[in-house]
């Protein structure tokens, strides 16, 4: 059975290298579980072509079949709002960052990849205590915390986004004991 991933034409632009040398280096580094993977071919322009092993197809076929139309459902997120993006690939347009992180969003979401996402409130409020305090104090915790100084803006939100999430995941991780 085949798939072909088009991501690494879309990474080979803002990595700034040749999609075919991207998608060489990702089939080398590729860590397939064993007897998944038969192989692999690059196509075209950095197309990833995969062959996946029959036996590990034929292995979940039973119970994708017996699941029906509810296979690959969840009830994850049920009762949750959902940003809905529509990002076209020819836009007549001007699009903004909203519209890049709706549409990387959706593709994470389709492939069922776990998001996190936080409000600048709350990654104030981790950090500082203070849903509302300015960058400035937040920047001097950051530094605080991981021992670093003079960081760019985008990097101590970057730092400061991180800390919230390690924070959140250690909470839930105590609650769930």
């Amino acid at each position: 059975m085949a798939k072909s991933e088009p991501a690494e034409e879309s990474l080979a632009k803002p990595l700034k290298r040749p999609p075919r040398e991207l998608a060489e280096t990702i089939i080398a580094q590729l860590e397939a579980p064993q007897g998944l993977v038969t192989r692999t071919e690059i196509a075209g322009p950095g197309f990833i072509n995969f062959w996946l092993a029959d036996a590990a197809v034929a292995e979940v076929l039973p119970d994708i079949l017996a699941a029906g139309a509810s296979w690959g459902r969840s009830t994850t997120g049920r009762g949750r709002s959902v940003n809905v993006e529509f990002v076209s690939a020819n836009p007549t347009g001007p699009l903004h960052v909203g519209h890049g992180r709706g549409a990387l969003l959706a593709v994470l979401g389709e492939r069922r990849i776990a998001v996190h996402s936080y409000a600048p409130a709350s990654i104030k409020k981790a950090l500082t205590g203070n849903g509302r305090a300015p960058k400035d104090r937040v920047a001097k915790m950051v530094g605080q915390l991981l021992g670093t100084a003079d960081l760019t803006t985008d990097a101590t939100d970057a730092l400061a986004t991180a800390l919230a999430h390690a924070f959140a995941a250690k909470a839930q991780m105590l609650m769930d004991q």
